[in-house]
């Protein structure tokens, strides 16, 4: 779980004055008593072995609505206050490089606070509309304890990354009724899309630092990747040209997989899905913007997570008929199973306002074409 917490701290105090302790303390929106939070750690180079009081120019307005959706984010931190070294320091640092909002090419300097509580919750809050006031240091950390540092931060997340990765359930695995065929391929699947789901954090975080691509290969564990730098390296080699670039899902598989993968998604049946996918998001972020009282976002949100669904199974259906050898029953069941979820679609469609209820079914009547249509061409193989 990631908890952004920087609309909800109004101002604070970050002391780093003894070595390897960080005492640090949150004045949050609900006006209560601060938050005490006590870590083993230090901060990095730019303020480690300072004491730094900060205000957030950006703090959220005090109303009821914030302070319901922020209650449960409270009550966590609060039970992390009172639990002595229930929390691991991340990278704290007021220096912090990130892309002005917009499509602004400037970086301004953020202030960022990044702390766990065991692997389960990580805490991120970063400002840039912050006043700060900076005391002289009272120790001097040298180059190899920053580095030292900067490693058990990512060590820290690539422990947190690891633990959403092996309890994440995603649209492979999800919506899956009871009886349905479930492949080897849709939990290698379920990794997968559970390393995407994490991995755009992980790249904000590193996107703009040095040796940036290769730290977030290490915390999302893409072993593989850092051996081919390695092997690039040894060889005298330059790194690859898309180092830096975004990532997709099937880059978390093996370069097997990976290639079975790809080749699936140029049938006609995922392209199909796609397609109606990316018109069904592109109508609702257009709804989104024109009409938000005609949105309920929960139930929109589960009727998007059912065509997530639908299209991840359906992409795993394709990539077993590609086998040299495949049992036609089980992908035909799997269909079966695909096809009854999309009638459940359509049923829900009924139950949103007009402007939804069109674009739904829609989509669950063009869904349902294409699984027929692919059911239909196994029967003749």
């Amino acid at each position: 779980m990631l908890a952004r917490i920087s609309q909800l701290i109004s101002r604070g105090v970050i002391d780093n004055t003894v070595k390897e302790l960080i005492d640090l303390r949150l004045w949050c929106i609900d006006g209560k008593e601060p938050l005490h939070l006590r870590m083993s750690g230090n901060c990095l180079g730019d303020i480690a072995g300072c004491r730094v009081e900060f205000r957030n120019n950006a703090a959220a307005s005090v109303t009821e609505a914030a302070m319901e959706s922020a209650a449960e984010v409270f009550r966590l931190l609060r039970e992390a206050a009172a639990t002595p070294g229930a929390i691991i320091a991340g990278d704290i640092t007021c220096s912090e490089r990130r892309r002005a909002e917009g499509d602004s090419p400037l970086l301004l300097n953020h202030l960022y606070i990044e702390f766990f509580v065991g692997t389960q919750t990580r805490f991120l809050a970063q400002m840039h509309h912050f006043y700060y006031s900076l005391s002289l240091p009272q120790w001097e950390i040298t180059w190899a304890e920053i580095r030292a540092q900067e490693y058990m931060n990512a060590d820290a997340l690539r422990q947190h990354v690891d633990y959403v990765v092996k309890h994440f359930c995603g649209p492979s695995l999800h919506e899956c009724e009871r009886g349905f065929p479930v492949d080897e391929l849709d939990h290698v699947m379920n990794a997968a899309e559970a390393g995407m789901a994490v991995y755009p954090t992980v790249y904000e975080k590193y996107r703009y630092r040095r040796d940036g691509g290769v730290t977030t290969a290490y915390v999302m564990g893409r072993t593989d990747y850092l051996h081919l730098l390695a092997s690039r390296e040894e060889n005298n080699m330059p790194p690859p040209d898309d180092l830096n670039r975004k990532w997709e899902v099937v880059d978390f598989l093996d370069a097997k997989r990976n290639k079975m993968i790809r080749k699936a998604m140029r049938n006609p049946l995922f392209r199909s899905l796609s397609a109606t996918a990316t018109k069904l998001r592109s109508s609702i972020e257009k709804l989104r913007r024109t009409k938000p009282d005609k949105l309920d976002e929960k139930e929109v949100g589960h009727y998007v997570g059912l065509f997530a669904s639908i299209i991840s199974n359906a992409l795993t259906s394709i990539v077993l008929t590609e086998q040299p050898s495949f049992s036609s029953e089980i992908v035909l069941r799997r269909l079966a199973f695909l096809e009854e979820r999309t009638r459940r679609m359509k049923e829900l469609a009924d139950k949103f306002s007009p402007d939804c209820t069109y674009l739904f079914r829609e989509a669950s009547i063009s869904v349902l074409n294409a699984l027929r249509l692919f059911s239909d061409l196994v029967r003749m193989r």
